[in-house]
């Protein structure tokens, strides 16, 4: 897979809430090493403008994404959600409950009005100092689903995706 700024953009929540990439991981705490016209939909902004006074917990973005070597040509255009956990400290603080109802409810929002495809794999962004024990956490959480949450550093999100 690789990252499809038109893909992007064709989504419907991209009209209003498609920010810079690296300023919304930099606002979430990273470094922002991604490719300055790399563009992503604030699902966190959406859920906000839809339930002001009571919003539901969401991955923090979206992005569009192909298939590796399909250009000029585009195939199996879809979203991919992405989770920051770069203020994570302590890995024991993540919960699996809770990160299955964000992509649950990511994912629905972002099919409302939307007939494309969402990837089923998700990618958990954390710093790399808890990187190697969130890994084992996840590991062992989704034993048997480990391949559907992918948890990088920000550099290998970079290698993943651009």
């Amino acid at each position: 897979m690789v990252y499809n700024l038109d893909v992007t953009k064709d989504h419907p929540l991209a009209d209003k809430f498609a920010l810079d990439f690296n300023d919304m991981v930099k606002a979430d705490g990273g470094r922002g090493v991604f490719p300055g016209e790399t563009v992503a939909i604030s699902l966190d902004n959406a859920e906000r403008a839809k339930r002001k006074h009571a919003p539901e917990s969401t991955m923090d973005s979206a992005l569009g994404i192909t298939s590796r070597g399909s250009l000029p040509r585009t195939r199996n255009k879809r979203m991919l959600m992405c989770e920051f956990r770069f203020k994570y400290k302590n890995w024991k603080n993540i919960s699996k409950t809770e990160l299955e109802e964000k992509v649950a409810y990511s994912k629905s929002l972002m099919q409302e009005n939307y007939d494309g495809n969402i990837e089923s794999k998700c990618f958990f962004i954390f710093d790399k100092s808890v990187y190697q024990q969130a890994k084992s956490y996840f590991s062992r959480a989704y034993s048997t689903r480990t391949g559907g949450r992918i948890v990088v550093t920000e550099e290998e999100f970079l290698e993943s995706i651009f």
